[in-house]
């Protein structure tokens, strides 16, 4: 069909008017939020949603829903009824295991699986951390069963911590390896410093939403947030025979 100067003007002056007022109703959603948050918590992003009317926003490093209509703002979270999936959590995770994906083995600590690998796990950790130490106990089971085990730093107790200090010297050590089991046996090891990658893997993983370790990242880009014994873990994934 051959469109007229008058009908292609008409056309584009409809999708003129579409967008303005999408404009519109962002700046109205956004304006609505940041008199909320009074400035206590930093609205980072703020983008239209698959979901008519609702809106996502990033806020601390969280995805939220946000709705607005008349006089009363709606923040929370939006489910897909058919599967029960959280869609924060599901933009978060892809958010996550794009982190995972960018970053080089290189700058993990990584326990090799024994024979062929069949799948590779990688994993927020933090010396510590109780339930990392309870999974670093299970690393040789996972290896065993064919799974390479990646690790990236996530200090949660921040930069200038301890918990810091401790995961920089094991990725220091000529023997990370060796030396993250003994930091996680609980050995007390000589602070060592280096160009290492720790901060960078904690600030990149503070943004992308990680909140707790472990933190675990499937190869095939599912995580799953906290500690899972072998058994469990290796039928969760396919591996257990």
């Amino acid at each position: 069909m051959k469109i007229g100067p008058i009908t292609a003007g008409v056309v584009f002056a409809a999708l003129f008017s579409l967008n303005t007022f999408a404009d519109e109703q962002l700046e109205h959603v956004r304006d609505a939020l940041l008199g909320f948050l009074e400035g206590q918590t930093e609205l980072q992003e703020l983008t239209a949603s698959p979901i008519q009317g609702v809106y996502e926003a990033v806020i601390a490093n969280r995805i939220y829903h946000v709705f607005v209509k008349d006089n009363h703002l709606i923040v929370g979270e939006a489910f897909n009824l058919a599967t029960g999936e959280s869609l924060s959590d599901r933009k978060q995770n892809m958010a996550i295991a794009s982190l995972v994906e960018r970053t080089s083995t290189e700058d993990m600590v990584v326990f090799a699986a024994q024979g062929e690998t069949k799948r590779y796990l990688t994993v927020f950790t933090d010396i510590d951390c109780g339930y990392c130490r309870r999974l670093h106990r299970e690393v040789p089971a996972l290896n065993a069963a064919g799974l390479e085990v990646r690790y990236m730093a996530y200090p949660r107790a921040g930069i200038a911590s301890s918990s810091y200090d401790k995961i920089v010297t094991v990725w220091c050590d000529n023997d990370p390896q060796s030396a993250m089991t003994a930091s996680k046996n609980g050995e007390n090891l000589p602070n060592a410093t280096c160009d290492n990658p720790v901060a960078d893997q904690f600030l990149a993983g503070e943004a992308a939403g990680i909140s707790g370790t472990p933190t675990l990242v499937v190869d095939d880009g599912t995580v799953i947030g906290g500690y899972l014994p072998a058994e469990n873990l290796l039928d969760r994934i396919g591996l257990n025979n």
